[in-house]
């Protein structure tokens, strides 16, 4: 009855101390060994040591990093129970005053000790790595409140922002680190790069957070995120852009410009043709057709130079080099002049604080 009760530890300890009692025996009665006595009483020690719980890793898509990190403290707990229920058997069975006794007790202690720091190393890291999951989701869900209208609850979201980059910018640098370091000779420089890299994209993206407005009131870019990641409020009477258009070459920068200023930044994102060049038509413009009929004969201008009538026209050609240069040129015009005095009539208050009135 008692030996069915015995657990896998007791069983293994108990073995090791009648296998050394053997061994002792055998010598006893002349038996040669040849030497190897004390590597047999190693061996047995470390035999008499039951394999430690294995922790079975992350999966974090199940119940999330939460559920993922209470699951690894239960590991934790699991793992310091076995090492010591394991280490007090083997004391009782293996250290009990005899000498050869006692050293295959210092061998299963070796070896037990081994395994525990190995599999703690590898649940401290996962825990590492879950902490700081947790951490950036929760500030990833803080991050939202960034561009709500009270601006102390913006300010806060902001900094949750910040806070939630820096940790991706780690756990980044760590996994490209990982996963090169291990190629052997050039395996660690290579890692070193690709951690920098990931630091480097990181930090950026922070230094663009920091650099944005808590509030869209003004305009201006969301920042990054998925397609459908909420980042703003959107008020009445404003203009939205689908993600793939800002993502065209050259289309923030002209929205941000445009956010700016205005209509005249057409004039600054317009191809120029001051040194000739092919005029490309533009995108989705209708494609017209020259009319088709009967061709018409021109007259001799210079026998028929009377017979045309006067023609008196009203428009007025202006050359210029540059946006600038046109823009000037075209407020010199009277009805550019009649602008800029609607503009000042209609921006009274605005015009005074500019000039210091």
């Amino acid at each position: 009855m008692r030996a069915s009760l015995r657990t896998p530890v007791e069983v293994k300890a108990e073995n090791a101390a009648a296998q050394i009692a053997e061994l002792n025996r055998l010598i006893a009665t002349g038996v040669d060994v040849g030497g190897q006595y004390h590597a047999m009483l190693e061996r047995i020690g470390q035999n008499a040591v039951s394999p430690l719980p294995q922790y079975q890793g992350v999966d974090a898509a199940v119940g999330g990093a939460a559920s993922e990190l209470a699951k690894n403290f239960r590991a934790q707990q699991d793992l310091e129970t076995s090492y010591a229920t394991q280490a007090a058997e083997l004391k009782k069975q293996l250290d009990n005053g005899e000498l050869a006794n006692h050293e295959a007790y210092l061998a299963a202690k070796a070896k037990l000790d081994s395994d525990y720091a190995s599999r703690s190393l590898v649940i401290e890291q996962s825990r590492q790595q879950l902490t700081l999951t947790t951490m950036s989701d929760f500030f990833g869900q803080v991050s939202s409140l960034q561009h709500s209208q009270n601006s102390k609850m913006a300010a806060i979201g902001k900094a949750a922002a910040i806070a939630q980059a820096i940790i991706n910018t780690y756990q980044s640098a760590t996994a490209a680190y990982a996963a090169l370091a291990g190629i052997p000779y050039i395996g660690p420089a290579l890692g070193i790069a690709a951690a920098a890299a990931a630091v480097a994209a990181g930090l950026a993206n922070v230094q663009q957070i920091r650099a944005q407005s808590t509030s869209f009131a003004t305009g201006g870019y969301t920042g990054p995120g998925g397609k459908y990641t909420p980042a703003g409020t959107v008020h009445a009477q404003e203009f939205v852009n689908r993600r793939e258009v800002v993502a065209q070459p050259g289309a923030r920068s002209f929205l941000e410009d445009f956010n700016r200023i205005g209509m005249p930044a057409l004039a600054w994102h317009m191809p120029g043709y001051a040194d000739g060049g092919f005029v490309s038509p533009l995108a989705n413009a209708p494609q017209l057709q020259a009319p088709v009929g009967p061709r018409a004969r021109l007259q001799d201008p210079a026998k028929h130079a009377s017979a045309g009538p006067t023609v008196a026209n009203n428009f007025r050609f202006i050359s210029a080099f540059d946006a600038n240069e046109l823009a000037q040129r075209i407020l010199e015009t009277p009805a550019g002049e009649k602008i800029v005095v609607n503009h000042v009539i209609s921006n009274g208050g605005a015009v005074k604080q500019g000039i210091g009135a």
